[in-house]
């Protein structure tokens, strides 16, 4: 799509960063729409926002308008854009569909109206397409699976006795179950050599090492804190355990980069595991987090999860395969 131009619109986000970087290679020129005010409490937004939007829509001439999260930005997007014609494609992040449309009746409008207004939607996971399509059953919607990719580490090493969890100290993440379910596989006999190390910072990182220190596991486990990428690539390649326990969670990157180096994944169960892990085959589904949930998954045997894995990152995890898919959805729109 070398002669083509593509316009980006989302909150000033990592994740909208991320996306600009994987297409710009793609396009004649890309443009990214991130430095206005999308509040919905803000009444100068209301008038202002798309107003300018438009206006650079206009003079930027795109062939595809690439609209992230279905909340207010898209609101505020397609008000701006619709009225030029130009094909819109919707992508969904998780929140602004589990959470937003059922907070109150206006949020849930603005929701369904977004959804029912976009030409084309992503989503990175079944469940999240599902409940996009939940949202507004009186309209058949097509939504492509596709998530923005990781980029396959070059970082190789020996597997070692080590179990991984890089996700943020947040009450979300139940890193403290982490620790209290290794505390319990410590116990028990011949495990004096497997180690726990546990990477990422937040708000309860004071209270996990006070809770380690409680359980009697310091000396096995790792407090690592926030690493740069080339870092944390290597804990991944020489982990032979990835953890990862949220409450609730979209297709985690994290997740998808352990995978790809090889790690077997102790997951919680939720939909978005479930279509990356298959339980006693690639990985296991932790059902109950109280329980001795590291020893269950340690006992099983999971001999070929490590090689299975990467073989499905590369197949629908990495940079590459996701581009394919959003170019393929694109050409599509444009076919029209």
């Amino acid at each position: 799509m070398k002669n083509k131009k593509l316009l980006i619109i989302g909150s000033a986000s990592i994740h909208t960063e991320n996306f600009f970087q994987l297409m710009k290679e793609d396009f004649e020129e890309v443009k990214l729409i991130t430095d206005v005010n999308f509040s919905l409490s803000s009444l100068s937004a209301r008038w202002n926002t798309p107003r300018k939007i438009r206006s650079i829509a206009k003079q930027f001439n795109p062939d595809i308008v690439h609209i992230h999260q279905v909340n207010s930005v898209a609101y505020y997007a397609l008000k701006a854009v619709l009225p030029l014609g130009i094909p819109t494609v919707l992508t969904a992040w998780g929140s602004d569909i589990y959470l937003t449309p059922h907070r109150n009746f206006l949020l849930k409008y603005l929701v369904r109206w977004n959804l029912q207004h976009a030409h084309s939607f992503t989503a990175d996971s079944n469940d999240l397409a599902q409940a996009m399509q939940a949202l507004i059953p009186e309209k058949k919607i097509n939504i492509l699976v596709a998530n923005f990719g990781i980029n396959l580490q070059p970082i190789q090493a020996e597997k070692e006795k080590v179990f991984y969890s890089n996700r943020l100290h947040k009450k979300l993440y139940r890193v403290d179950f982490i620790l209290r379910a290794f505390a319990k596989f410590k116990s028990k006999p011949n495990r004096e050599e497997w180690k726990l190390i546990v990477g990422a910072v937040g708000e309860e990182t004071d209270q996990l090492k006070a809770l380690a220190a409680e359980l009697d596991i310091l000396s096995s486990t790792e407090f690592v804190g926030w690493l740069q990428q080339e870092d944390n690539a290597r804990n991944y390649a020489k982990a032979t355990y990835y953890i990862s326990i949220p409450e609730s969670d979209a297709t985690s990157i994290s997740v998808l980069e352990a995978m790809a180096s090889g790690c077997i994944p102790l997951l919680s169960n939720l939909p978005s595991s479930v279509e990356w892990v298959s339980h006693g085959t690639t990985g296991f589904i932790v059902e109950d987090v109280h329980r001795d949930f590291i020893s269950e998954a340690f006992e099983m045997n999971l001999s070929n999860a490590s090689e299975l894995n990467k073989q499905r990152i590369e197949r629908d995890g990495t940079k590459d395969a996701n581009r394919k898919k959003f170019i393929s959805l694109y050409e599509k729109l444009l076919s029209k």
